[in-house]
């Protein structure tokens, strides 16, 4: 009985873990990868690539052909000398339909009494720019989706980066808090001793209580930056668990993406925002050029029939109709502003893509000097702490002064962090011009 009670335990145990499983996010590829996999806009740029390809496809794969079988069912009464006599029967008939290219189309049919047509219809003027559009409309999914996820990615571990800063705030700021508190306390007894004046306990008063505002809006900063990462990942915080980066981590992240990507080679002509902008002026290209000033209306059709008992006859026609509306000078002038202005945001796209690239080039260098500002200002507080191990040691610092000089180190490794974490940005922001 007592085996049972344990597999039964057992086996609650892993229901339990199971229904409250947590993805676990280490590194900053998996929260990339994790927030790609559950946004929802680069969800719908996949379905749009699909459906694209599906559409641009659909000559090629004759679509647009046709299939189609009937059935005609007769009942004839038919006079004679002997009375009437009925005549019951079918007859069924098959007909294709294949267009070859958008002027061109064949066709075919057949009944059951073995009388058949080839046929072909040709429409020399037709011009739509249909096939061209889908092609278009696939390479725009295309980018899109790929500019989305450039901006996930750069979204979703700039907010991760961020809450990880402003975590190590928090506890920077806690510990401050704490320390004030404990230096008051001490000058308290101090004064009452009379060994400080009432202005050096009311300034330390006065810090304990901006230690306090200060904690009070490192921990605001926090929830903002913990909410602000959930829904950039698409995820609660009871579904995925985003694990703290070491310092060192973060740098080798850092001298990882530098390796992947080459300043010198970003370009705006590669920024998606622009690519878009110059299909969207092919796109106006093309309706300019299948807009006709004057577009009559011509057709010509061609058939060979073959009846039951093998007599051949052949038929054509020519068809040609103006009507008003085969008139569209307003309507090519339309088309030929459109192109133009088209064109002119093509051009202003590449000029601001060409900004942001140089912008985005300026903040990698200027993040790389902030950086090892704040590489010496951490070296430096290692040196005074250092020290203040030394006085302590000797006993002529307290504990609460060798405390204060750890958290000027925490201060200072917290600034670099943010250093590190500006400068990664700065370079993963060239990815979009890639």
């Amino acid at each position: 009985m007592r085996k049972h009670i344990i597999i039964i335990f057992a086996i609650f145990v892993l229901i339990s873990a199971a229904a409250n499983s947590e993805t676990i996010l280490s590194s900053l590829e998996d929260i990339a990868s994790y927030a790609a996999e559950h946004n929802p806009d680069y969800k719908s740029s996949k379905v749009n690539i699909i459906r694209a390809d599906d559409n641009r496809l659909g000559l090629f794969l004759f679509k647009n052909s046709s299939l189609s079988v009937n059935t005609d069912i007769y009942n004839n009464l038919q006079g004679s000398e002997t009375g009437l006599t009925e005549y019951t029967g079918s007859v069924y008939s098959a007909a294709l339909t294949l267009p070859v290219i958008e002027q061109l189309s064949l066709s075919a049919s057949v009944d059951t009494d073995l009388n058949g047509q080839l046929g072909f219809s040709l429409k020399p003027l037709d011009h739509s720019s249909a096939q061209k559009e889908l092609e278009l409309d696939y390479n725009s999914s295309l980018i899109s989706a790929e500019g989305t996820l450039i901006s996930v990615k750069i979204d979703t571990v700039g907010a991760a980066l961020n809450w990880m800063s402003a975590k190590r705030e928090l506890s920077s700021a806690d510990r401050e808090s704490e320390l004030s508190e404990i230096k008051y306390k001490d000058n308290k007894v101090r004064y009452d001793l009379g060994e400080l004046t009432l202005d050096e306990l009311q300034d330390s008063l006065i810090a304990w209580s901006e230690a306090r505002v200060l904690l009070s809006s490192e921990e605001q900063q926090y929830k903002v930056s913990e909410n602000q990462l959930y829904s950039t990942l698409g995820g609660g915080s009871g579904e995925v668990i985003v694990n703290m980066m070491e310092m060192e981590t973060l740098k080798n992240a850092l001298v990882i993406l530098k390796k992947s990507l080459d300043p010198a080679a970003g370009t705006p002509m590669k920024q998606s925002t622009y690519l878009l902008s110059v299909l969207d002026a092919q796109s106006a290209e093309i309706n300019l050029d299948h807009t006709w000033n004057f577009e009559p209306e011509l057709s010509a059709s061609a058939g060979m029939l073959i009846d039951s008992t093998g007599n051949l006859s052949v038929e054509a026609g020519i068809q040609f109709s103006i009507s008003p509306g085969n008139f569209q000078k307003k309507k090519r002038t339309i088309a030929e502003k459109e192109y133009q202005i088209s064109l002119l945001v093509a051009d202003q796209s590449l000029n601001l893509a060409q900004l942001n690239l140089e912008q985005t080039k300026d903040s990698i260098k200027s993040t790389a000097i902030n950086s090892n500002i704040s590489q010496l200002k951490m070296e430096q507080a290692k040196v005074l702490l250092s020290e203040a191990e030394l006085l302590y040691k000797n006993g002529e610092y307290s504990e609460l002064e060798l405390n204060e000089s750890q958290l000027t180190l925490d201060k200072a490794e917290n600034s670099l962090f943010l250093s590190i974490i500006n400068e990664y940005l700065s370079w993963l922001e060239l990815e979009k011009y890639m």
